[in-house]
């Protein structure tokens, strides 16, 4: 991609990002609505991430486990 082009979707996806928390945090909702909203989007992201390492971790495994093999055949 171009530079340009790469920069503008950065900036798109940055401005979106800022727009979603602002809108969250100005939203007409009382502030311990809106901190139970922050906290469960926070932990649902936290999930998927760990989910994510998991899985990386597991291919990993599988991974190391499939070149031993091979390893040991090749001897």
């Amino acid at each position: 991609m171009k530079k340009s082009t790469t920069s503008f979707f950065t900036g798109l996806i940055s401005g979106v990002a800022i727009g979603a928390v602002l809108g969250i945090l100005y939203a007409p909702d009382k502030g311990v609505n809106t901190r139970k909203k922050i906290n469960k989007k926070a932990g649902e992201i936290k999930d998927d991430i760990n989910k994510k390492i998991d899985d990386i971790k597991h291919y990993a495994e599988d991974a190391v486990g499939d070149i031993k093999e091979k390893v040991s055949e090749a001897k």
